[in-house]
């Protein structure tokens, strides 16, 4: 790997490491640390650091070990397409994920919420401990069916109703 991409094999090493103590499964270790390598090269996502925040990121949402590749290449595109940078992204979709994936949200799903957030210059340790407090309130007020659920409905242009159905259904959409 390090003749085809220009990181050393002692840095190919420590991310291959790094992915084996956050729970990498081995079958799924060289995809991941090609993964990690091509985003130190191309973007300012670096190294350990990126492959701590990309392997917690995956571990929260339950994403399958195989969709590493497929990650990466959202984050690059993300990147490549808005006024935010990779690790702007990365960091704040990790920071959004355990809410998310509390409301049943995808990977897509919060990597495009955490461009949009990122993009409009919200830092993502406020932003995310922000953004998830409304996923966390929306859930439970559709959960529980108290007045919060009404004044969010409001806002969505929706009933109570409409808009419970569209969160269970889809929460990024609605």
């Amino acid at each position: 790997m390090s003749k085809e991409i220009p990181v050393s094999v002692v840095e190919l090493t420590a991310l291959a490491e790094t992915a084996g103590q956050l729970g990498i499964d081995k079958d799924h270790i060289v995809e991941f640390t090609r993964v990690i390598a091509d985003l130190s090269v191309a973007t300012n996502i670096i190294g350990q650091e990126g492959a701590t925040d990309l392997a917690r990121f995956a571990n929260i949402m339950g994403m399958s070990q195989k969709d590493f590749d497929r990650a990466g290449s959202a984050i690059v595109e993300l990147g490549n397409n808005s006024a935010t940078t990779e690790k702007e992204i990365l960091e704040m979709a990790k920071r959004l994920a355990g809410a998310a994936r509390q409301a049943n949200m995808s990977e897509a799903d919060v990597l495009g919420i955490a461009t949009a957030l990122s993009a409009l210059g919200i830092e993502a340790q406020a932003g995310g401990t922000a953004f998830s407090r409304v996923i966390n309130r929306i859930q439970l007020a559709i959960d529980t069916g108290s007045d919060d659920l009404y004044g969010f409905a409001e806002v969505a242009g929706m009933t109570a109703g409409e808009f419970a159905n569209a969160w269970r259904d889809d929460a990024a959409g609605a």
